[in-house]
């Protein structure tokens, strides 16, 4: 295929070219779906210092360093030591050849335990452990793929060259990939100077949202925090790589490598970086000293209908409700008047043209086309019927030839086997050879007769089948031209009843369309007098048809009794009087743009909310309301994303 769905559990694990499934899986079963054998894996933990990451293995004594370029792609937050990883690392990218090994300086320790040859490969089997056997499956067992066994022996230790190149990486607990194909998060070590954020050469003011001491910091820049254009700071592209409509920028900065993406096509003249502060993360001794504003602020809440809400707010939605009704009124009553001035007209109009004497010709006309209708069936009728006659006459002589030659042949075989039997007899006198020639003559006459009627009915069969064939398609052919005959009668029986009484007809597809609109009004009516809510703590907020809709379709009934996470985009906010009651902790200034960082008990916690705002001072508390369709809405139990 040149696409392919890899399913687990019947939910899509990835779907991409076999290649890219091979090349880049995005977890761990699909790593493990794809390849012979399959991907050895490894728990491990990943240490970065500066430009180097330190791969501890798991159960072992191997720690391999590798350059930071090689795993470039790695989320920096996997990068300290704290969190297992899983290393993925294919047969064939693991290697035992003298050569390789000696130009390798990713080489781990593998104590061999059996070999399985192949012809033309060979599976080696052994342990990271070197108290392990080699021959169950377990965080340190090793299968390699090589061209042969390289002159080793069970039980020998040897070092294995490692394409970390050829390395993937998954979470231990989410078993999803960490170094993605378009990585999310990029990492620099940097120092603060007098509010100056520096890392590769580069320099860059801090907002005043950004008020950090003088120090050296671990900074997070994610992907989308980076945009290039022709002003700010230059910067070196070092590549561009095309990831499905996405085009993946690298970019050289100092010894850093930072990765940024776009969907539009790259002007290599726009080579200057700019920084959105806003979604920059520092650390600082392991400890997060100021970090990024997420996307989205996160709350939780619940589903109402109308009648589970006015336990809350009473009638207050009741004046909304009648607004909606009055809507749907104000666009059917409207509709269905004008539906049945349309039909009046139209049966005024047509009945004014009818005439006793377009009639009588109408009756006519359809005489005519009865009679000549008729004729041409008992035309078509007789002519299959000569065809038909034609095509039996013809196979039953084919059944009869084909009789004929198979006898025939079946008679020369028989006379053929005969005569070398007698030929056999005159000149050979032994016994043994006498009687085992005998016993082949009487196996001949056993399976003769079956042979020839096998051959016989095959012919007899495919020429039966050839005969039904031509027949069928001579009767579909007929019956198509009479329907097409007949159809083309009926159409002109209904124009000259139509033409002779219209009334009746109209009348009809007016009550059709008549109970189609009826039914869309009372549909309309109904949803106009339900209203439904999400409940965020004391917090009733009207929700959409269009999310209303998509909630009770993917959760039915039980669309009341699951909890949701709604996420808040930072512009989605409007101040109100009746709104959820904030505290106000700071405003932050990041020069293009500033935000009131304020924290909101939703029920379960305490929660940030960041707001987009133009205010220059801070009040100490303020109320909002959310639009709630620019949230994003998700069934917190099974992780289903709603809206």
């Amino acid at each position: 295929g040149t696409r392919v769905v890899v399913m687990k559990l019947g939910r899509i694990m990835q779907m991409d070219t076999p290649k890219n499934l091979y090349d880049y899986p995005e977890n761990l079963f699909v790593a493990g779906f794809i390849g012979t054998p399959q991907m050895n894996f490894f728990d491990a933990t990943l240490v970065r210092t500066k430009e180097i990451i330190d791969v501890h293995f798991a159960n072992t004594e191997s720690v391999v360093s590798v350059p930071r370029t090689i795993l470039r792609k790695i989320q920096p937050q996997y990068l300290d030591g704290s969190k297992q990883v899983i290393v993925g690392i294919r047969g064939e990218h693991i290697s035992l050849d003298p050569e390789k090994v000696a130009a390798s300086n990713t080489l781990v320790d593998v104590k061999i335990s059996h070999f399985e040859e192949l012809g033309n490969e060979t599976y080696i089997y052994g342990d990271l452990n070197m108290e392990g056997s080699g021959f169950e499956d377990s965080d340190t067992r090793i299968i390699i793929k090589g061209s042969s066994n390289y002159g080793l022996s069970k039980g020998q230790i040897v070092k294995a060259a490692f394409d970390f190149t050829r390395a993937h990486m998954f979470d231990k607990v989410t078993e999803n990939s960490i170094n993605p194909r378009v990585p999310s998060m990029n990492l620099v070590d940097a120092t603060v100077r007098n509010n100056v954020l520096e890392f590769g050469g580069l320099k860059f003011d801090l907002p005043n949202a950004i008020q950090l001491p003088n120090g050296e910091y671990e900074v997070t820049i994610p992907t989308r925090a980076i945009t290039l254009g022709r002003t700010g700071s230059k910067v070196e592209i070092a590549s561009v790589e095309r990831v499905n409509n996405v085009n993946l920028i690298s970019l050289t900065i100092g010894e850093n490598l930072l990765f940024t993406s776009t969907e539009t096509e790259v002007d290599l003249e726009e080579n200057r970086i700019v920084l959105d502060f806003t979604q920059l993360g520092f650390v600082q001794n392991g400890q997060v000293v100021k970090a990024a504003i997420s996307e989205y602020d996160r709350i939780n809440a619940i589903f109402l209908n109308n009648e589970t809400a006015k336990s809350y707010i009473g009638d207050k939605y009741q004046p909304v409700i009648e607004q909606r009704v009055k809507d749907v009124q104000d666009k059917y009553e409207p509709l269905l008047a004008q539906m049945e001035a349309d039909y009046n007209a139209k049966c005024a109009e047509e009945v004014a043209l009818v005439s006793s004497e377009r009639t009588a010709a109408n009756k006519t006309q359809l005489t005519e086309a009865k009679l000549e209708v008729k004729a041409k069936i008992a035309k078509l009728t007789a002519e299959f019927k000569a065809k038909v006659a034609e095509l039996k006459a013809e196979h039953l002589a084919n059944n009869e030839r084909i009789t004929a030659e198979v006898n025939a042949i079946y008679n020369k075989i028989r006379d053929e086997e005969f005569r070398t039997f007698e030929e056999f007899k005159a000149i050979n006198k032994d016994r043994d050879a006498y009687r085992k020639r005998s016993q082949e003559l009487q196996n001949f006459k056993a399976t003769f007769g079956i042979e020839k009627n096998n051959e016989l009915d095959k012919r007899i069969n495919l020429e039966a089948i050839r005969y039904e064939s031509e027949v069928n398609a001579i009767k579909g052919n007929v019956k198509r031209e009479k329907e097409l005959l007949t159809k083309e009668l009926e159409s002109l029986a209904k124009k000259c009843a139509y033409e002779a009484n219209p009334v009746p007809t109209l009348t009809k597809a007016y009550k059709a369309e008549l109970k189609k609109v009826n039914a869309e009004y009372e549909e309309a009516y109904t949803h106009a007098n339900i209203l439904f809510f999400f409940k965020v703590n004391d917090l009733l907020v009207l929700s959409s048809d269009a999310i209303s809709h998509k909630m009770i379709q993917g959760l039915g009934i039980k669309v009341f009794t699951k909890q949701y996470l709604i996420e808040l985009p930072h512009n989605c906010f409007t101040v109100s009087d009746e709104g959820m009651e904030l505290n106000v902790l700071e405003l932050l200034d990041y020069g293009r743009i500033r935000y009131l960082h304020c924290q909101f008990d939703d029920g379960q916690g305490v929660k940030d909310i960041y707001i987009e705002t133009e205010l220059t001072e801070a009040p100490k508390t303020i109320k909002v309301l959310f639009d709630i369709t620019k949230c994003h809405i998700t069934e917190k139990g099974m992780d289903i994303k709603i809206y």
